[in-house]
């Protein structure tokens, strides 16, 4: 008992960190680029990075106790948190008002089992 390990429950409630953290990056990232949210950003990009980890660390528990669903959670997680990144990099790089022109040349990461067709709105090519 003096090593805790990462069971299901906390596999659970860092999935919703990440899905909670992921959405309110998504929302600013539609804002446009204030300067003022790039820590935010940041912030809440590194929080989902440790709750990913966790999450990833908790997977031979969830195994363990069959909790194939939060597998797929583990799965859906990361890869909507690299779809994140990739587009939070383009958004540091990309500039303040610029809009598609120049971002990264690699379409996003298609979702994992989710359909989150709401991802592309924060792209903001429309805004150009």
């Amino acid at each position: 008992p003096g090593a805790a390990q990462v069971g299901p429950e906390e596999v659970e409630r860092a999935g919703r960190n990440v899905r909670s953290n992921i959405e309110q990056v998504n929302q600013m990232l539609r804002m446009g680029r204030p300067e003022d949210l790039g820590q935010m950003v940041d912030m809440l990009m590194q929080e989902s990075s440790e709750d990913l980890a966790k999450m990833r660390e908790g997977a031979e528990a969830c195994m363990e106790q069959n909790r194939f669903d939060l597998l797929d959670d583990i799965g859906t997680a990361a890869s909507l948190y690299e779809d994140t990144q990739s587009r939070v990099s383009s958004w540091h790089a990309g500039g303040s008002g610029g809009g598609g022109c120049g971002g990264s040349p690699q379409p996003p990461l298609p979702p994992q089992g989710e359909g989150d067709v709401e991802r592309f709105d924060s792209f903001g090519a429309s805004d150009a």
